[in-house]
């Protein structure tokens, strides 16, 4: 009789336990439970209502990358050149209509502007280019693009109404590890777009976008490019530092100086200051020398 009395016990307790979790799962058919989360809810409106929200931080704003950390993965890449960190130059501004345009960049050596849509999707951006100006072929203006400002559709880390973060969403090619990639932005003075391709007036702060020099015997002509013609330029030189100036001739965004009097075979430096209605900015010190 006793064992008789424990399984009747038993037997109920069950019951009752199922009859509890039974119970427990009523009433969230509008909810979704990710076992992978430790049982966190995720309501289905959550998404869509931060996709909401990251669109309205992006309309009507535009963006520079300020930094990137892409790594490499394919096999015909070289072990030096699988990690890439660097700046990009173009600016992106997202149109409230959804028109996507892309200002300043550099496809062959030469300043290109494309246009396209961009959307917010499940947390992502997704971006796709349907035109440019640059006078090649669509193929080249996106690969550049994609080089300088990342692919088109990136998972969003962070976005503020100031900085934007974002990682490298699978490319599809198995030649990016997504996991490791990202890219950061700053957002910059709003960039208006004008005509089909965008690329109109802007308002953001001047900077070098480009260097190069030819030299003789004793002199060098050095050549400095800005992303906006810059009003006025003063261009300094020495053997051991940049400190003696010398006129600069402005011809739309190069600015550019001719040195003679200098010595043969000799190591010089060089650096520009530009200025415009936004400020001034300085560039780097160039190495350049003249011929033997």
């Amino acid at each position: 009789m006793k064992l008789k009395r424990i399984y009747l016990n038993t037997q109920t307790t069950i019951m009752v336990l199922m009859l509890s979790l039974g119970f427990l799962s009523c009433g969230h058919d509008d909810e979704i439970v990710d076992i992978n989360s430790g049982g966190q809810v995720e309501n289905n409106s959550k998404s869509s209502a931060m996709d909401a929200t990251y669109e309205s931080l992006l309309s009507g704003t535009s963006w520079k990358q300020s930094s990137s950390y892409v790594v490499y993965t394919s096999d015909d890449i070289s072990e030096d050149n699988r990690v890439s960190t660097k700046v990009g130059k173009a600016i992106m501004t997202f149109a409230s209509n959804h028109t996507l345009f892309i200002i300043g960049v550099e496809v062959w050596g030469r300043q290109s502007n494309g246009w396209g849509t961009w959307k917010v999707e499940n947390g992502e951006i997704k971006w796709h280019i349907t035109g440019n100006n640059s006078g090649e072929s669509d193929a080249h203006f996106v690969s550049q693009f994609a080089a300088d400002l990342g692919a088109g559709a990136m998972t969003i880390a962070t976005l503020t109404d100031s900085k934007m973060r974002l990682v490298y969403k699978k490319d599809g090619f198995g030649s990016i590890d997504e996991d490791k990639s990202w890219y950061e932005y700053t957002r910059v003075s709003y960039q208006e777009p004008s005509g089909t391709g965008g690329g109109g007036s802007s308002t953001e702060s001047l900077y070098f976008t480009n260097f190069n020099y030819t030299a003789t015997q004793t002199s060098v002509t050095v050549k400095f490019y800005t992303n906006e013609r810059a009003s006025s330029a003063s261009i300094k030189y020495g053997e051991y530092s940049a400190s003696s100036s010398t006129s600069a001739a402005i011809t739309n965004k190069e600015i550019s100086a001719t040195i003679s009097g200098l010595k043969r075979g000799t190591k010089y430096y060089v650096k520009c200051t530009a200025r415009n209605s936004n400020g001034s900015v300085t560039s780097d010190e160039y190495p350049v020398m003249t011929n033997y």
